[in-house]
This record gives C-alpha cells, sequence and structure tokens, in this order.
C-alpha cells in the first residue's frame, strides 16, 4: 500500500481560511451561554464587559476587558452578545469603533453554521410565564376564598 501525504486544508483563493478575530461584547447570561459556540466559531480574543469588576479576569480561559480598551486589540468585529443592543452599538460608536465592524449576536452577515436555539429559549420563557401567572392567579383564588 503506497503512503499517501497527509492533505491540508483546503485554501480558499490561494489562502488558508482563517478564523475571524472577535471581541465579545457582554459577558452576562447571554454572552456565558454564547461563549462556547464563539469559541469553536471564530478566534476569540476578549471579552468586553461595562462591568468593572470582571475587568482583568477571564471567562472560560478568555480575558475580560474594558470596552475602552477595544481599540487596543487586534480584531475583525466586536459581537454584541447582550439584549442592550442598542445601547452598546451606541457605546461603541462614541469609542469610534467602525459601525461596519460591529456586529449582533444574531447578525446574518456572519454565518455561524450552529446557531443558539433561540426559538426554544422564547418558548420556554413563554411557558414560564404562563405557569407563574397561572400559580399567582391560584393564589389569588385562594385568599379570596379564606
Amino acid at each position: 500500500m503506497a503512503n499517501v501525504p497527509h492533505r491540508k486544508k483546503p485554501k480558499e483563493n490561494g489562502l488558508e481560511r482563517r478564523k475571524a478575530k472577535v471581541v465579545m461584547f457582554g459577558g452576562g447570561l447571554i454572552g456565558r451561554q454564547l461563549l462556547p459556540l464563539y469559541k469553536k466559531v471564530f478566534n476569540l480574543v476578549a471579552i468586553a464587559d461595562n462591568d468593572p469588576s470582571k475587568n482583568g479576569s477571564f471567562l472560560a480561559g478568555v480575558p475580560i476587558i474594558s470596552p475602552t480598551d477595544i481599540s487596543s486589540m487586534e480584531y475583525d468585529y466586536v459581537m454584541i452578545s447582550s439584549t442592550s443592543l442598542a445601547v452598546i452599538r451606541r457605546q461603541l460608536l462614541e469609542l469610534d469603533i467602525p459601525n461596519e465592524r460591529i456586529k449582533d449576536y444574531d447578525d446574518q452577515t456572519i454565518r455561524i453554521r450552529e446557531r443558539f436555539p433561540w426559538d426554544a429559549l422564547v418558548l420556554l420563557g413563554a411557558i414560564g410565564t404562563a405557569v407563574v401567572a397561572l400559580l399567582l392567579f391560584a393564589a389569588i383564588k385562594i385568599v379570596e376564598f379564606v
């Protein structure tokens, strides 16, 4: 049996495809849920967060920085991983981050093969809200009965 040389990853236009360098903005609930996916799909260089107590620490091995430190980083995109999209986008623009480099976690301009199941999260939230409302209604009826 002949020796077959090991093949490298396919190249695109003569260049090896590289992962985009990303600064994730937001180390809260959404950021922590997206972190494993982002680490797999992107070259995650840092996590920016407005909470000064987080700055200088690490989340899953990724350094947490102040948003003011983003401009000193080498990155392709800043991915907003928070529900405060408009507020953070405005903050990033005030920090002179170019608008074309700011992406939302659900932005279709960056193709992510696996996506966070937002539909399932919304459904669970709706079910949870319905259960809480039902329990409150039952508690009110019990109090009225007593």
